[in-house]
């Protein structure tokens, strides 16, 4: 499902099950903007008027509420860790 108002660029590639919209409602100024070549994996859900930026890969099933920055990857293993630009975060970790 994609809300209306979600802003895609060129080149992006959305698997099945994603969802893209606003936290509440129908709200435009809440829907997420994503850049050129972004890659968003099946069953992950962009939340919020979030930006991800060019060049970035989503994997499977992530929940994504917080910009991300060109050229990352994020990805999700047993819905415990985050891998970002390189580094990994566990959910103790982020707080």
């Amino acid at each position: 499902m994609i809300g209306n108002g979600v802003r895609i660029g060129r080149n992006g590639t959305l698997l099945h099950q994603v969802t893209i919209g606003a936290p509440t409602g129908r709200r435009l100024d809440q829907m997420p903007t994503l850049g050129d070549n972004v890659f968003v994996g099946a069953g992950s859900r962009l939340i919020g008027s979030i930006e991800i930026g060019d060049d970035v890969f989503i994997g499977v099933n992530c929940v994504v509420t917080e910009d991300i920055a060109a050229s990352t990857k994020v990805t999700t293993t047993a819905g415990l860790a985050l891998e970002a630009a390189g580094n990994t975060v566990t959910d103790e970790e982020s707080g």
